[in-house]
């Protein structure tokens, strides 16, 4: 953790109304509103067999070079494929576009807007595969004279035939491919009865004569290449020299054999090619977090899926909107917000992300009910009873608060209920107006990650004075971080910057070795342990202004 400074910010919630999002279009942009730059050109395919490739170029923001990355497309069916659209709707794309890589997306020979056709060889399903490698590599060579494209060391990956289209084009070993990524790779063709043969002594071929890394990527349950075929090839092509790594990833559900196109399935194989990309030498961390959709909910144990009563806030029609979300495929989400507003988003590359972006437009506060087939809500704080605390109309006593903060308090008093408003420890409040007030103010402050306190519900105040901070303890002097428990040495300079920071300020740690520190806010102590306790165990103050205040008795 790194220190950070605090400031004041204020939100007024809104009434909810009922929205509902329509299935993304599939000839849109990749992800709505994130700018991608973009072009198609024509590039010459293999000189032995002359041709035109329609060929899609996407880098990210800046003048480059960029590092390249080969994206191949996959193929129902060799004998019977349509030329369909270019590709480009792939989360391989995004995913190496917000790690800075130019991404070559070239179409096939009678594909889309490439020149030719594609031409089978019955059973030889290696021999289709090393035709389109030849056009590969003369697309790579053609895009090394590009001036935003860096092809020192280029990466290539395929899903389904593009998968197998990649492995073969390790074999002609073109001169800078550093490395392989296999999604689902193989061929099936209605040319032959039974191709496995030929995709294992294809797959043992393409293993003699390629010297580059690769990592395969395979579900258990593809319905084109089951486990006993893919495990074949890989031990074939093995077993010849080639190098790779195998990623079995189980079972993850309808549509296996294209996983990569589903957001909930990222966590699967993301972390295992940032893994691979940085064993070879070349970039793996995220540079452009904007390509990235937003992570999948994961669920909880709130209700089962189909428990409609167990829903907050639903009315009727909201009710009937689940019933419709639950009989459309993965990939979704069913958001919901206070007041009875609904979102239902289906397929895209960034379901969640598109879901929240509609709430926003509409001015409600939603969260993520249901995602796919789980529900990932998790229960909001029970609304606290009246606490004596204060008259609701002193609004001296509100705590946190500036005199900016104070007059939104004053035009919170005059608007009518059902109305409700949270403060936080760094001087932010959140108002509510309409239907489930406390909810909709709750929301609002979570989502920010904040820590939420609500002060008043209708009209009453329901904020409870917190307990004091501690106050000097002796246990050390301030300026000695080797005095300070738990951390490591990354949190010991954190420390002697935390000395630098202006008053008020604190110093939190925790057992784990997580330490926050803040400045800025008469309460950032207090929300500081708050912070921590979110998601570190044994939190405790160490520091606060000029004092050292850890319990004198308390050591590691």
């Amino acid at each position: 953790m790194s220190a950070w400074l605090v400031s004041l910010v204020i939100a007024l919630g809104c009434t909810s109304p009922l929205v509902r999002a329509q299935e993304p279009d599939e000839s849109g942009p990749l992800l709505p509103g994130v700018e991608i730059n973009e072009r198609v050109m024509s590039a010459p395919g293999d000189p032995q067999r002359p041709v035109q490739l329609q060929v899609t170029v996407m880098t990210p923001p800046g003048p480059g070079p960029f590092p390249m990355v080969v994206a191949n497309h996959g193929a129902d069916d060799a004998s019977r494929y349509s030329r369909g659209q270019r590709y480009r709707k792939t989360f391989f794309a995004l995913y190496f576009l917000s790690r800075g890589y130019a991404v070559v997306l070239p179409m096939m020979r009678g594909f889309a807007g490439s020149g030719g056709e594609l031409v089978g060889h019955g059973c030889d399903v290696a021999w289709v595969a090393r035709d389109n490698a030849k056009d590969i590599q003369a697309v790579m060579s053609f895009m090394s004279t590009q001036p935003d494209i860096d092809a020192s060391r280029v990466v290539a990956i395929g899903q389904s035939f593009g998968g197998w289209n990649t492995l073969a084009l390790g074999a002609e070993a073109p001169p800078n491919l550093v490395g392989l990524i296999d999604a689902s790779g193989g061929l099936r063709t209605s040319a032959c009865g039974d191709t496995r043969r030929s995709l294992i002594t294809g797959s043992a071929d393409f293993g003699k004569r390629t010297s580059v890394p690769s990592l395969w990527f395979y579900a258990d349950d593809d319905d084109l290449f089951p486990p006993e075929v893919w495990r074949a090839m890989f031990a074939a092509y093995v077993a010849a020299g080639g190098k790779a790594e195998l990623v079995g990833l189980g079972r993850v559900g309808p549509d296996a054999h294209a996983f990569a196109k589903y957001p909930e399935n990222l966590p699967l194989w993301v972390p295992r090619l940032d893994a691979f990309l940085g064993r070879i030498g070349m970039p793996n961390r995220v540079v452009h977090p904007e390509y990235m959709p937003k992570p999948w909910p994961k669920p909880t144990e709130f209700a089962v899926i189909n428990d409609l009563k167990a829903i907050p806030f639903l009315t009727d029609s909201g009710r009937a909107d689940y019933r419709k979300y639950l009989s459309k495929p993965r990939s979704k989400v069913f958001l919901i917000a206070p007041g009875g507003g609904v979102v239902s988003e289906f397929g895209g590359f960034d379901t969640v992300g598109a879901g929240m972006a509609l709430c926003r437009a509409h001015q409600i506060q939603c969260r993520v009910y249901a995602a796919d087939d789980q529900v990932v809500w998790a229960p909001l704080p029970p609304e606290p009873p009246p606490s004596g605390y204060a008259a609701l109309d002193d609004v001296a006593a509100v705590p946190y608060l500036s005199d900016a903060g104070r007059e939104f308090y004053r035009r919170f008093l005059a608007r009518p209920g059902p109305r409700a408003i949270v403060v936080t420890p760094v001087g932010k409040a959140y108002g509510h107006f309409g239907p489930d007030a406390f909810a909709g103010a709750m929301l609002s402050c979570l989502d920010a990650s904040l820590v939420c306190e609500p002060y008043a519900i209708d009209n009453a105040v329901v904020w409870g004075k917190p307990p004091p901070l501690p106050g000097p303890s002796g246990f050390a002097d301030l300026g000695n971080a080797e005095a300070v428990p738990y951390l490591r040495a990354d949190g010991r300079r954190g420390y002697q910057t935390f000395l630098q920071l202006p008053k008020p300020r604190a110093f939190v740690v925790a057992a784990d070795g997580a330490w926050i520190s803040g400045s800025g806010n008469s309460a950032i102590a207090r929300y500081a342990l708050a912070e921590c306790a979110k998601a570190h165990a044994g939190c405790g103050i160490y520091a606060i202004d000029d004092a050292v205040v850890w319990p004198a008795g308390l050591t590691k």
